[in-house]
């Protein structure tokens, strides 16, 4: 894994969700610049449940992306809420998992996805 690659989209999807605000998973592959690695690949971006299992937040990316998003949210300048999956409709892409329809109390069997989208911590910027 690109390190030095993972740290460079930690500031920049921070900085672009500051900027910004409601971005998804979406905005953030498309940060990529001319020349850079591509941002896909077979990892995922997952939330480990207590009662075990996962969620998965976004999945199709590199190891350099999920190192950047864990790297911007440990940061804890961004935080990242559910929101609808008409959002990610409109950006045009639906991960091929089912949706999560509530927080489960005991474990989870089959990965779900939770849509989100990150904001500033405190809310969205003012426009």
């Amino acid at each position: 894994m690109d390190t030095a690659f993972a740290n460079k989209l930690a500031d920049r999807f921070e900085a672009f969700i500051v900027k910004t605000g409601g971005v998804s998973f979406v905005e953030l592959t498309r940060q990529v610049k001319e020349g850079e690695p591509s941002l896909k690949g077979d990892h995922a971006v997952t939330v480990d449940m207590p009662k075990g299992g996962y969620i998965v937040l976004w999945a199709g990316v590199s190891e350099e992306f999920v190192a950047a998003v864990k790297t911007m949210m440990a940061r804890k300048n961004v935080e990242a809420k559910p929101t609808q999956i008409m959002v990610y409709v409109a950006d045009g892409a639906v991960p091929n998992y089912p949706v999560i329809k509530r927080m489960p109390k005991g474990p989870v069997s089959k990965p779900k996805w939770l849509p989100v989208v990150f904001n500033p911590t405190g809310g969205r910027p003012k426009k």
